[in-house]
C-alpha cells in the first residue's frame, strides 16, 4: 500500500512526512496487514525543485492515461508553496510509486488569491465519470472536476464559519447496514471555541458530484480526544482470504475503508510531550 505516508505531521496518511531534520519530504511505507509498515525508503527528496518542498496530497492511480504519462501511472496531487502561495501540483511516477517526478513547474489548480489553499484529495466519481477534488481553503472546502487530472474547473463548496481552519478533507461513499448508500464528507478541525473537539468533524449526506448536501447541519466527531486531526481515509484491498469470508460464498464482503491519523496538534503536544507516532482508526 505506497499510497500511505507516515503520520509525523498534520497530514497524516497524505503525502507528507516531516522530519527533525528539515522541511517535509515523501516516504514510501507498505503494508500487508494496515497495522504494520515497513518503511521503503523516500519517494520525493527534499528540495526536489523551484517550487518548494512537496505538503499534503493524495494519490491516483491513473489506469485510462487521462493525464499522458501512460496508463496505471501513480498521479500524485499534492500542495508546494513557491514564496508562500500555496497551489496545487501534480507529480507521477511510473515505478509504481516508488520515485515521482514533477508534471512541469505551473500549478494544476493556482491559488486564486487566498492565505488558505491546500490539502487535495481527489477521488473516482464513478456516477458523473469524471475525478473530483476536495480542497482546504480557510472555513470553506472547494470542489472541483477534472476529466484529465491537470485542468480543474471548480463545481461547488462547502462552507462552515465557526470550527476555525479546516484542513485535510476527505470524501467518500459508503454503505449503510440496511444495504443503502451514502456519502461521507470529512474535515480535520477545531471546534474549541464551541465547546467542541478539535479533530476529525464529518457529515453524512448527499453529493451529486457537485455539491454536497449534509442530513444534519452539524458535523459529528470522530474522536474527541486530542489526538486525531490530519486524518484522511483509504479502501482496503481484499485478499483471497478476506474474500472467502463473504456471506455465501460468492460474493465479497461490503468495502471497508480505513483511516488514518496523525497526533500532532498543539493541545496535545501540550499535553504530553513525545515523539511523534503512528494512530489508527477504523471508520
Amino acid at each position: 500500500m505506497y499510497s500511505l505516508e507516515p503520520v509525523r505531521s498534520r497530514s497524516a496518511g497524505r503525502l507528507r512526512c516531516r522530519d527533525r531534520s528539515g522541511p517535509p519530504r515523501q516516504l514510501r511505507p507498505t503494508t500487508t496487514d494496515h497495522v504494520t509498515f515497513r518503511d521503503c525508503g523516500v519517494a520525493i527528496k527534499k528540495f526536489s525543485n523551484s517550487n518548494g518542498d512537496c505538503w499534503s496530497g493524495c494519490l491516483v492511480v491513473d489506469q485510462r492515461n487521462t493525464a499522458g504519462y501512460g496508463a496505471g501511472t501513480v498521479i500524485a496531487l499534492v500542495t508546494q508553496a513557491p514564496e508562500g502561495r500555496q497551489a496545487q501540483y501534480l507529480w507521477y511516477s511510473t515505478d509504481r510509486g516508488r520515485s515521482f517526478q514533477a508534471g512541469g513547474p505551473a500549478p494544476v489548480l493556482p491559488n486564486p488569491g487566498v492565505n488558505d489553499f491546500r490539502d487535495p484529495k481527489v477521488i473516482w466519481d464513478a456516477d458523473c465519470d469524471r475525478r473530483f477534488m476536495v480542497n482546504a481553503e480557510g472555513q470553506k472546502l472547494g470542489f472541483y472536476a477534472s476529466p484529465d487530472l491537470r485542468s480543474w474547473q471548480r463545481v461547488g463548496e462547502f462552507q462552515r464559519n465557526y470550527l476555525g481552519v479546516l484542513e485535510c478533507p476527505d470524501i467518500s461513499r459508503i454503505t449503510a447496514d440496511d444495504g443503502t448508500s451514502h456519502w461521507v464528507l470529512g474535515t480535520s478541525a477545531n471546534g474549541k471555541g464551541r465547546g467542541l473537539p478539535a479533530t476529525y468533524a464529518y457529515w453524512t449526506g448527499a453529493f451529486d458530484g457537485s455539491s454536497f448536501t449534509p442530513y444534519r447541519p452539524e458535523p459529528e466527531w470522530l474522536d474527541y480526544g486530542f489526538d486525531f486531526y490530519g486524518a484522511v481515509t483509504y479502501p482496503i484491498f481484499f485478499t483471497t482470504a478476506r474474500l472467502a469470508l463473504s456471506v455465501d460464498g460468492r460474493h465479497p464482503p461490503v468495502p471497508e475503508r480505513n483511516l488514518l491519523s496523525s497526533t500532532e496538534i498543539g493541545g496535545f503536544r501540550r499535553l504530553l510531550q513525545t515523539t511523534p507516532f503512528w494512530s489508527m482508526k477504523h471508520a
